[in-house]
């Protein structure tokens, strides 16, 4: 599932045309739009980042409710003096009232541009060396609490610099600076599906180990319901180190009893 947060409908537009959305009728709290055939949903937040926070976590509460799904802010943004229309992917966001920092992880090869983004409370005319906006810092806090940072990302636009300031009714042309980098925004979703994917399959495999794991000692020892859970966790924990044998080779289970096993894999959970 793939989650836009975008500030206006003026930046909203091309998306929605070029990925085919159609408005949820029903929605009164915020414009609301999807693609029930490829999962995609958009929702434009306002200006702000209360209020990207706060419709990042609405789409997330009303209509999506799975967690660990892709989310991306798109949106125009300033800089002192990078080329007008340039994306950038952002690889640092910086809130300027509380100067606290988030690192989106980009775990995948690409050749984006990057760069750091301050977000502010209002529009700032004093250009630095970093991008700025007013929504990121909003939209990643929020999306952290239901995804996880290598599937949240944010890709901006620089719409003015030092020598070109942006009037914010020019329309066409902030809807033409989305348009012209809609190939980018693409190749962002499918790389992100990617990782999504493969994490999807890495969970499967793996619940489906634990779940086999858990079945064999069941069935092979008398544990207790209390024993059961303690068991489920242990074996959760160990599946998710990668370098570790299976628990079954590990304990070479003949003649060993019940207590045996839990007190020798949680040793080993322990020391490593």
């Amino acid at each position: 599932m793939i989650n836009f947060v975008v500030a206006t409908h003026t930046e909203s537009l091309p998306i929605i045309k070029f990925y085919n959305l159609k408005q949820i009728k029903s929605d009164h709290m915020f414009q609301v739009f999807r693609n029930v055939y490829s999962n995609i949903f958009l929702i434009i937040s306002g200006i702000g980042k209360i209020r990207c926070a706060s419709a990042t976590m609405y789409l997330y509460g009303v209509h999506t409710k799975l967690k660990n799904q892709i989310w991306i802010n798109i949106g125009i943004c300033g800089h002192k003096n990078y080329s007008l229309g340039n994306g950038y992917l952002v690889n640092k966001i910086t809130d300027k009232s509380s100067n606290q920092n988030f690192y989106p992880i980009q775990a995948f090869s690409h050749n984006f541009f990057t760069s750091s983004c301050i977000t502010c409370d209002k529009p700032n005319i004093n250009y630095c060396k970093s991008l700025y906006d007013m929504e990121s810092s909003g939209f990643f806090c929020a999306a952290l609490k239901f995804s996880t940072s290598e599937l949240i990302h944010l890709f901006k636009i620089i719409s003015d610099n030092e020598t070109n300031k942006i009037n914010i009714k020019e329309k066409p042309y902030i809807s033409g600076l989305i348009k012209d980098n809609l190939n980018l925004i693409d190749t962002l979703v499918k790389k992100l599906k990617m990782i999504n994917k493969v994490n999807y399959r890495k969970t499967k495999c793996q619940n489906d180990e634990i779940e086999k794991q858990y079945f064999y000692f069941c069935k092979n020892f008398d544990f207790n319901k209390n024993e059961q859970c303690e068991l489920k966790n242990v074996l959760e924990d160990w599946n998710y180190l990668e370098n570790f044998e299976s628990p079954i080779k590990y304990l070479k289970i003949k003649k060993i009893s019940k207590e045996e096993i839990l007190k020798r894999l949680r040793n080993k959970l322990k020391h490593d």
